[in-house]
């Protein structure tokens, strides 16, 4: 963790380098370390550190590679922080794939790859290799792994930082000197980070029962929200759509409420049949939840078509338009799941599990400037402005 903490920080500028490629290189490099550590540090197992340092090795060059094929921040249009949150769900479904197939091969429960990769073959593994409560573990273990160590991390700065002020009260400075030094802060959060990490999955029991007590938590959210989600939907009829559209906020929060009613059903459904919920008021709560992704889904791409309608696409639009295109095959999905015969609970896992492999391939795309979304978005504004849709003074020029 220090190492990679000092590294980073000698390649966070590339601005004194003149060359395009070695700057894009360069800019690359710090996510790279840090992806790659990182998904290091989550997957290694004593005596297999072969697969641990090929996983990190393809995780970094997915996060590494959004500098290395969209640009360097500053340079022009070049890399969106979209590009870095595509990269970074795609790294961590990669991360998380490989940590359930992992788990299945040192059961014993994994036959090997798939002789000559046909596609059945291929589903065949894939069935037997990754589950989803293997999945659904491996998010949350690494969700809560990350977040106890970065709060560790910080714990460690501040109290370097109190350590500091009390030297400076019997006259000792070289502490506070040092703490001014780019390079020492480098070390100590990358080293603070490496170890919490490294004795946090030495205590996998603990992150279990951390994961366990989350859920729990989580599941008694899942009425509240159902009804207040009922409530507002309830209300449209009455009020009119009209509200809806007379602001520019309306798709992010529409699709926040979905990721939030995502969420909250997931935590109901569970892992796997034995931890699923037996009460009928959550099982009734997250079928709501579920459902109601569709309109309020629906919600987003009218308001968004309708934007786009009346002023055009830009890069933003072009950004929520694909992540709306994600959410309209989340919501379908789940709505065929629930509305299903007995045992949705089943096909929801069964239907989340295939959607991991589509959003991580959506997300490795949307990495990379293969779309152009800037592009796009200059070649509809000059298409407007030509069939006289908009006038020259209110012309996007940007």
């Amino acid at each position: 963790g220090a190492l990679i903490g000092l590294a980073i920080d000698q390649f966070s500028d590339p601005s004194p380098i003149t060359q395009e490629w070695l700057r894009r290189l360069i800019a690359a490099l710090p996510m790279f370390l840090s992806t790659a550590g990182l998904a290091f540090g989550l997957s290694w197992r004593r005596r297999r550190p072969i697969p641990a340092i090929v996983v990190a090795l393809v995780c970094g060059l997915i996060g590494g590679g959004v500098f290395l094929w969209n640009g360097v921040p500053g340079d022009g249009p070049s890399v969106d922080i979209w590009h870095l949150v595509c990269g970074a769900v795609a790294a961590a479904a990669v991360l998380v794939l490989f940590q359930s197939a992992q788990d299945r091969s040192l059961a014993g429960s994994v036959s090997g790859a798939p002789a000559g990769f046909s596609p059945s073959a291929l589903r065949g593994w894939v069935h037997e290799a990754v589950h989803y409560e293997d999945i659904h573990g491996h998010l949350w273990t690494n969700a809560l792994l990350i977040g106890a160590s970065g709060m560790f991390m910080l714990l460690s700065f501040g109290i370097a930082h109190l350590l500091a002020e009390m030297f400076m009260l019997v006259k000792l400075t070289f502490l506070r000197d040092a703490l001014r030094e780019s390079a020492v802060v480098a070390l100590l959060c990358g080293a603070a980070f490496g170890a919490a990490l490294g004795l946090l999955r030495d205590r996998g029991a603990i992150i279990a029962a951390l994961q366990r007590v989350a859920m729990l938590v989580l599941r008694v959210l899942a009425p509240v929200v159902a009804l207040a989600l009922a409530v507002f939907l309830a209300a449209l009829p009455v009020t009119g759509l009209a509200p809806l559209w007379a602001t520019g906020g309306t798709t992010p929060i529409m699709l926040a409420g979905a990721v939030l009613a995502l969420f909250l059903a997931n935590a109901v459904v569970g892992d796997t049949a034995e931890d699923e919920s037996r009460s009928v008021l959550l099982g009734a709560s997250a079928a709501a939840l579920g459902l109601f992704l569709l309109p309020m889904v629906g919600i987003a791409v009218f308001s968004s078509g309708l934007r786009i309608h009346q002023h055009g696409l830009t890069p933003e639009r072009l950004w929520a338009l694909a992540f709306l295109i994600v959410a309209s095959i989340t919501a379908i999905a789940y709505a065929a799941a629930i509305l299903g015969p007995r045992g949705w609970f089943v096909r929801l896992r069964r239907t989340n599990r295939a959607l991991v492999f589509l959003i991580a391939g959506i997300a490795l795309l949307l990495s990379t400037p293969i779309f152009g979304f800037e592009r796009i978005a200059t070649a509809n504004q000059l298409q407007r402005l030509a069939g006289v849709q908009v006038s020259p003074e209110e012309f996007d020029y940007k």
